[in-house]
Order: C-alpha cells, then sequence, then structure tokens
C-alpha cells in the first residue's frame, strides 16, 4: 500500500503543535517534506521515522539536573 501523505494541518493535529512551528521546522529544513509545487505534504512514514530519530528521554534533555523528588508535606516557599 502506498505511503499515506499528510497536510500541514494534519501533521500538527498529529504532533499536537501549531502548523506554525509545522512551517518554521519545514523552512529550517529540519523536518521530512515533499513538494509539490507549491504545496507541501508530508509522509507519514519518513515523520514516524523522523520522530523515533528525533525523540529524546527527559534525563537526555536535561543531563545535569537533579530528579525531581516532591514532598507533599512541605512548604512550597519555603526557602530551605
Amino acid at each position: 500500500m502506498p505511503d499515506k501523505l499528510l497536510t500541514v494541518n494534519q501533521l500538527a493535529e498529529k504532533l499536537q503543535v501549531s502548523s506554525v512551528w509545522i512551517y518554521q521546522k519545514v523552512s529550517k529544513g529540519e523536518i521530512p517534506v515533499i513538494r509539490l509545487g507549491r504545496v507541501i505534504r508530508f509522509s507519514e512514514e519518513a515523520v514516524n521515522r523522523w520522530l523515533e530519530e528525533n525523540t529524546k528521554q527527559v534525563a537526555e534533555c536535561f543531563p545535569e539536573q537533579e530528579p525531581f523528588n516532591a514532598d507533599p508535606g512541605g512548604d512550597p516557599y519555603s526557602s530551605t
């Protein structure tokens, strides 16, 4: 079966981002795109691969940050 092509709005909805964010990624060459003249489409398979390659674990995003330790009984405004 041929690969499904997505519009900007469909991809934005799938990724739960704005269409402006999608256009920014396209203009920077950061997301795989298919250009058909002035029309752009996205291969669902290529986008899924791009997501897998560019997805990081939370720990990778904040390597120097201490793990969050919530103290439910503590005073959130305390300086200690």
